[in-house]
């Protein structure tokens, strides 16, 4: 991804900073309870970008990010391939899930060094799955450090971290884990899914 993929009003918010490019990879856990055993998987890799200003904090967050269906790892090959399957996430017909990041609110300071910055905020957008697209709010913690330890191209790149926990329903998204009339969502599997990221980018 270059910047002449990037919208430009994000391209103007900012330093873009683009997933992968980082030393540390992104990583998402999901996590989800059914009768018999709570379930956690990982999800990756996570490719996009994100656009900060260091200079402007208070402008905060933009950015895209995505996660292949087929990414999703709950550790039993077999579960995996169900959970890829059509009466779930159907990943032949819907490959990816896209977060965008539109805005963000509530932005407050939590530390401020010669080094880095870390803030608090609200990030607004949208986040399509399934085959559909529902509006966003979740809270996150963004830090920009100045010098990350990242040597490349003979010299050293900035880094920026961002954490996120929200919920997902999965009704919201028409996933109901079976046939019409024999939906598995609310009866024997959790109604939502808890989802942690935390990502991290670098400019490219």
């Amino acid at each position: 991804m270059t910047a002449a993929t990037v919208p430009s009003v994000h391209v103007t918010h900012g330093t873009l900073f683009y997933l992968g490019e980082a030393d540390r990879p992104s990583e998402v856990v999901l996590a989800a309870r059914a009768p018999f055993e709570d379930i956690l998987a990982t999800a990756g890799p996570v490719t996009g970008y994100l656009a900060y200003d260091p200079a402007a904090p208070h402008k905060g967050l933009r950015g895209s990010l995505r996660v292949p269906v087929g990414g999703i790892d709950t550790g039993i090959d077999l579960r995996n391939d169900h959970l890829c399957s059509e009466i779930w996430l159907d990943a032949e017909r819907y490959p990816e899930v896209h977060m965008l990041i539109q805005d963000s609110i509530r932005v407050l300071p939590v530390r401020e060094t010669s080094t880095f910055l870390t803030h608090d905020m609200t990030l607004v957008g949208s986040l399509s799955l399934h085959g559909r697209t529902r509006r966003l709010e979740v809270p996150a913690r963004v830090t920009w450090l100045r010098h990350a330890g990242i040597k490349r191209h003979g010299g050293r790149k900035e880094l920026l971290a961002v954490r996120t926990r929200f919920k997902v329903g999965l009704r919201d998204y028409g996933i109901t884990g079976g046939l019409p009339g024999r939906m598995i969502i609310g009866r024997s599997f959790s109604e939502s899914i808890d989802v942690e990221a935390m990502v991290f980018g670098s400019p490219a």
